[in-house]
Order: C-alpha cells, then sequence, then structure tokens
C-alpha cells in the first residue's frame, strides 16, 4: 500500500458519505441502535468544500481508493484558553486496519494543527467501542467528561418547559 493522506476534495464526497455511513451502522450495532447517517454530499460541499470552510476533512488515499477519513473543525477550550481542533470522525476500512492507515490520519490532523494555530486535539469514543478505545489511548488522554447531545428544537422546548 502507498499511501497518501491529503485534503479531501469535492470529488471525494461520494466515498466519504459511504465511510461515514458505515462507521455509523458500525457504531449502531454496538449500542443496538437504529441510528442514521444524515450526512450527504451536498452537507460536504457546503460545509467542507465553500470559503470559508466550516468544517475540514482527510482522506487516506491509495492510487485514487479511499481508505479512511478524518473530518476535524476548530474549538476553544476555555479551561486552557487554547484553540484546538476537534475530530469529530476518524474512520478507516475494515480491510487495512493495523496497516498504520488511522495512525497517518491522525499524523496529518496533528500537521494540521499549526496551520489552524491549534494546541490541543480533541475528540470522543464511544464507551461501546472499545477497539477504538485502544487505538486511541495510544494517541490521547481520557477524561471523565460526560457528552450531552440534543437538536435545537427539543433545546429550547426543554428549555421552555423547565
Amino acid at each position: 500500500m502507498t499511501l497518501n493522506v491529503r485534503p479531501a476534495v469535492l470529488g471525494d464526497a461520494t466515498r466519504i458519505v459511504e465511510m461515514a455511513r458505515a462507521l455509523t451502522d458500525y457504531e449502531a450495532g454496538l449500542t443496538e441502535s437504529a441510528a442514521r447517517c444524515a450526512l450527504s454530499e451536498g452537507d460536504l460541499a457546503r460545509h467542507c468544500f465553500a470559503e470559508p470552510p466550516l468544517i475540514h476533512a482527510l482522506v487516506a488515499d491509495d492510487e485514487g481508493a479511499l481508505y479512511g477519513y478524518v473530518i476535524y473543525y476548530r474549538i476553544f477550550d476555555t479551561e486552557t484558553a487554547a484553540v484546538g481542533l476537534w475530530m469529530a470522525d476518524l474512520f478507516v476500512e475494515p480491510a487495512v486496519r493495523g496497516q498504520g492507515v488511522g495512525r497517518a490520519l491522525l499524523a496529518v490532523l496533528a500537521d494540521a494543527c499549526e496551520e489552524h494555530a491549534a494546541s490541543i486535539v480533541g475528540w470522543q469514543v464511544m464507551a461501546e467501542n472499545t477497539a477504538a478505545q485502544a487505538f486511541y489511548d495510544r494517541y490521547g488522554e481520557r477524561d471523565p467528561a460526560l457528552s450531552y447531545w440534543c437538536d435545537v428544537e427539543r433545546f429550547e422546548k426543554r428549555l421552555s418547559d423547565a
């Protein structure tokens, strides 16, 4: 495998969406949920390939075949007063796991920190995804924080009902 990790281009959008759906399906299987990936090529065009981009994507390319991707965006952490990058997704095709693709994607993400003036990198892993935890334990420190997510409509309703 002659791997090249590079910034994604609009022509990669279909393949990135396929991999994002595979990631969502995998995670849904871990939790026995009916999760569905809503990401579309249009979403990527609007958020990743527009100026200025809201999100950024890297792909692992081997002679035109994409075997993995990372989607990330800038954050600010008040606790450390630091700009950072938040890794929303990292996915590597099961057939090439263990061949350095994930590490290569993370290495280019680390390089992107300089471009974005970021001094920290963060990400989440599902409690059920022990394989990912074993991988990430080599590169980051776990914290005990819980995450909460809510769509804005339900969030506003819950606030008005409280």
